[in-house]
């Protein structure tokens, strides 16, 4: 076989991939291609997640002083690098109402309670 025929060969297999349509309807979560966490599953990340933002807040709160604008800009933060949907909808139920969790941060509460009064522990 020729050169010229090979490089024809070639074109045409490689034009016929190019040209298929891709399929991608194994991607269900368009944003990312990590898949989501079994239901079973989604209220114990919750919980836990929560927990660990409060304490975040509540550690620049105590120990660094830090202003309440300057924990909202860290909890953005945060939320715009997660890549869970449970994880997100937590940070921004957070950060919705981070006003109230600082206010029941000062009025004593831990972190387990403050998650439960705000529903996102069971």
């Amino acid at each position: 076989m020729n050169n010229f025929i090979k490089k024809l060969l070639a074109m045409r297999i490689f034009f016929s991939f190019v040209d298929a349509p891709a399929n991608t309807s194994y991607l269900e979560n368009k944003t990312t291609f990590l898949p989501e966490p079994h239901p079973m599953h989604v209220d114990s990340i919750k919980c836990e997640f929560c927990q660990n933002i409060v304490s975040i807040i509540e550690r620049r709160l105590n120990l660094a002083n830090e202003t309440i604008t300057d924990i909202e800009k860290v909890i953005e933060r945060i939320c715009s690098l997660l890549i869970s949907k449970p994880k997100r909808e937590v940070c921004y139920k957070i950060d919705e109402d981070i006003d109230e969790i600082k206010n029941m941060i000062i009025g004593g509460l831990d972190r387990r309670e403050i998650c439960y009064k705000m529903g996102l522990c069971k």
